[in-house]
């Protein structure tokens, strides 16, 4: 009897067994999604399932097959490292925000310059992390990169920078503006990078079903969320 139950939970289609809407979102986004899927629950009736992590990681496991209906990633670079393999045929600009300096409150840290002074600095791994190679351009162009390259420690994503900064497992960090907003009972932003430092920091989406468009129109509907986390829509 129990072998004939098994074999027809195989028969049975996935999506029949997690209905629902599957968004994979880069970290520096999660809360923005979190706040959309809460009202998009309420007033749709489809649950929501967000996965939240830095975008290199998120690529990958769409490349591996994951079930994803959006994709929300914080770098052209997975873009089209997707779209260069044939897995998404498009994207679109979602949001965008502004790259920081913070620090500890307990940091006499006012200035720039003054994490020279400091004995390790956050930023992300560049390697997979987008907010880590924003951080490196700025770092470079402003000047700051030579006084803290033998301090600097790699986060996997900027959530985990901006806890590292409040628990004062690091001094300082480079972060997006919209972090600093979620963290900032904890952290002192010391100093905001000009626009001509770096790239514009723009998150990108992308659907792969309906259900996923849905959502993204729906987003588009919601400019007070992305405000409320440092965000404002892209166009």
């Amino acid at each position: 009897m129990r072998r004939w139950f098994i074999i027809i939970l195989l028969l049975i289609p996935f999506q029949a067994l997690s209905q629902g809407l599957y968004v994979f979102c880069a970290m520096g986004m999660a809360e923005v999604v979190r706040d959309m899927a809460k009202e998009f629950e309420r007033q749709k009736g489809i649950n929501v399932f967000v996965n939240a992590s830095s975008s290199g990681k998120l690529a990958r496991q769409i490349e591996l097959g994951a079930r994803c209906d959006l994709f929300i990633s914080a770098s052209f670079r997975w873009m089209n490292y997707l779209k260069n393999k044939g897995i998404l045929k498009s994207y679109v600009p979602l949001a965008k925000t502004k790259l920081v300096i913070v620090s500890s409150k307990r940091k006499r840290f006012n200035t720039a310059n003054e994490i020279c002074k400091a004995e390790r600095v956050a930023i992300g791994d560049y390697r997979f992390a987008p907010f880590g190679e924003y951080a490196l351009s700025a770092l470079k162009n402003v000047g700051l990169y030579e006084c803290i390259k033998d301090k600097i420690v790699l986060a996997s994503h900027v959530a985990q920078a901006a806890v590292w900064v409040s628990t004062g497992d690091v001094d300082a960090a480079v972060i997006y503006f919209s972090d600093y907003m979620k963290f900032k009972n904890n952290l002192k932003l010391v100093w905001i990078f000009p626009d001509n430092s770096h790239k514009d920091i723009i998150f990108l989406a992308s659907y792969f079903t309906g259900l996923g468009k849905q959502f993204l129109n729906f987003m588009r509907t919601k400019p007070y969320i992305f405000k409320r986390w440092g965000f404002e829509l892209a166009h």
